[in-house]
């Protein structure tokens, strides 16, 4: 090769050589001017982001729930009882006369409520459900006897079904008692038989109280129970005095021995001083009433 085409060629690399590193300066530069423009850039979109996430609402998804599909069936709620059904409750019937008595409520049904409730005997009245019916037959009722049977063939027939009820005659000819000297549920069939048993008995002698008393506090239904209530009625003791006294205390000796917790309800036809005190007495200290029947209040 010649030295001049040397010389050429040598100049020619040479610029070419320039000119690259020149090219590579100049990029490089470039990108440096750029470099904190570009940091800035991405230090806005940062915190741009940042600010857009508390700014904006959190949505949270709802949960899912799956639906319950037991097998297992749910227990049946008792059935409520009716009106009737609760009156007819022993509790009730027994709190009944004290409940209307201390209130004073008038809205509609309630005293017709307890009204009804219970069974009466010669205006003296009772919510009991096992009653006795403790009767005077001796001769000095004769006269009364047509009353007297007319009202207690009422008041059994008045008993509902569910209660039970049994009848104790007393007089000279001994005790006389229906069913045998037991409580009786108070059916159609037991009240229609009770009230052939009442017609058919007659007043006669002397008044034989005492052993009355004995057969009344001795009389026992289902389950050994004895009545919650004795309506006793007479038109006197024909006692005087001390023997007055004494027949009250074996009465009563009678009821805390067999029947403690045994009402008496006490019922005197005319009812002299004494007699009208023995059978208030009686009737206080077993819980129970005292009623007089006299022309006023017949």
């Amino acid at each position: 090769m010649s030295h001049g085409r040397y010389k050429l060629f040598a100049g020619a690399a040479s610029v070419l050589l320039h000119l690259s590193a020149l090219s590579v300066l100049a990029v490089v530069g470039f990108e440096y001017d750029k470099k904190p423009a570009d940091i800035n850039n991405q230090k806005q979109v940062r915190a741009e982001f940042v600010r857009n996430l508390i700014e904006e609402p959190h949505l949270i998804n709802k949960p899912k729930f799956q639906n319950y599909s037991s097998k297992t069936p749910l227990p049946k709620l008792p059935q409520l009882e009716t009106a009737s059904e609760l009156l007819e409750d022993k509790f009730v019937k027994e709190e009944a006369p004290r409940l209307k008595a201390a209130t004073d409520m008038t809205f509609p049904g309630f005293q017709e409520s307890f009204t009804n409730q219970g069974v009466s005997f010669f205006s003296s009245r009772s919510g009991e459900r096992r009653i006795c019916f403790l009767v005077d037959c001796s001769g000095s009722m004769q006269g009364l006897w047509g009353m007297v049977v007319a009202e207690l063939i009422r008041s059994i027939q008045s008993l509902p079904a569910d209660e039970y009820f049994s009848i104790v005659f007393f007089g000279d000819n001994g005790i006389v008692q229906f069913a045998d000297g037991k409580l009786v549920r108070a059916s159609a069939k037991a009240k229609e038989k009770a009230g052939t048993f009442i017609e058919s008995v007659r007043p006669v002698g002397r008044t034989n109280a005492l052993a009355g008393f004995e057969s009344a506090v001795k009389i026992r239904g289902a389950g050994s129970n004895g009545p919650d209530v004795i309506f006793f009625l007479t038109d006197g003791f024909e006692l005087m005095g001390k023997d007055s006294r004494a027949f009250e205390l074996a009465a009563l000796d009678l009821v805390q021995n067999h029947l403690p917790r045994v009402r008496i309800n006490t019922i005197g036809f005319w009812p002299g001083d004494e007699d009208r005190r023995l059978l208030k007495s009686i009737a206080d200290l077993t819980g129970g009433d005292f009623v007089v029947i006299s022309e006023k209040n017949l």
